[in-house]
């Protein structure tokens, strides 16, 4: 049976992809539901090729496989983008605020994180410092991978006269 003849190949000869393939039945032939395609009636000659039926197959590139990344970013205020993700041909661009990432590549990606000054010199000042400031996860195909950024700040206002 035509199961039987492409496992058998497929354990001998890997199948190409982007490749077509044109296989020859001369029994019968079954659809995907089990139904019985009809071949046609046939009257052949003796020494003449039995009646067969023929159908061609392309295979196809997968595509590669993709991951999702959460990144969770607290203790940064709104409108400080100093997030930001890389990896292979990715990149978020600086970012704020928490994000998933869906459709990602498989591999590492490099989450870095700035830290920075706000309002030096007056009573507002603080200084925010993100733990870690980098850190490399690995995105795994068909899970979601979690990564932290959390700020700290303290003042750094000038003392008061």
């Amino acid at each position: 049976d035509l199961g039987s003849a492409l496992a058998c190949r497929s354990q001998t000869e890997a199948f190409q992809p982007d490749t077509t393939y044109t296989i020859t039945l001369s029994t019968e032939a079954k659809d995907t539901s089990g139904h019985t395609l009809d071949i046609g009636t046939c009257l052949s000659d003796p020494g003449d090729p039995p009646c067969s039926y023929e159908f061609s197959f392309t295979t196809l590139t997968p595509p590669p496989p993709t991951g999702t990344l959460q990144l969770d970013i607290s203790g940064l205020p709104l409108g400080q983008n100093k997030v930001r993700v890389t990896g292979g041909s990715f990149d978020s661009g600086l970012l704020d605020s928490s994000n998933m990432f869906s459709g990602l590549p498989v591999g590492d990606c490099t989450v870095t994180a700035t830290g920075f000054t706000r309002a030096p010199g007056k009573p507002a000042c603080r200084i925010y410092t993100p733990t870690p400031e980098s850190q490399t996860v690995t995105v795994t195909a068909g899970q979601t991978t979690t990564a932290t950024v959390t700020y700290e700040s303290e003042s750094c206002a000038p003392p008061q006269p």
